[in-house]
């Protein structure tokens, strides 16, 4: 009769040590992701967003094109993006150097876009006549 109520005794207590420290686990499964974001050229992107997806874990590179994000979850993915630049996602890793590419369609159409309103402008100066 003593064998079986230790046995019990010693299955709940177990079951408690389980219940207790599985939550640790958990906590443990995050980690910390530092970086530098640069172009083409090498030289530091300022202000580039560097973001855990599908979280609200983010930050902005400094002068240096340095980054860092804490309680990113092991596995997630990391994505960068900038104006002017293709925005990337990459794996999440403890020590991570991007390079961003210009996105040179962005750069045409908005050239494009200003080099039209300066003709429209010029054409449109006071003491000329209007085109039709």
């Amino acid at each position: 009769m003593r064998k079986t109520s230790d046995k019990w005794m010693s299955r709940i207590t177990l079951l408690l040590a389980i219940l207790l420290f599985s939550p640790l686990g958990l906590f443990a499964q995050t980690m910390v992701v530092n970086g530098v974001v640069v172009d083409e050229m090498g030289e530091p992107v300022i202000g580039a967003n560097a973001y855990v997806k599908g979280t609200t874990i983010g930050a902005i590179t400094d002068i240096d094109g340095n980054f860092s994000l804490t309680g990113v979850p092991v596995g997630a993915t990391i994505g960068f993006s900038f104006v002017g630049y293709i925005p990337q996602e990459l794996p999440a890793r403890m020590k991570m150097n991007v390079v961003l590419v210009e996105d040179k369609k962005l750069l045409d159409a908005c050239s494009g876009l200003l080099h039209q309103r300066t003709l429209r402008a010029q054409s449109q100066r006071p003491g000329q006549q209007r085109r039709p």
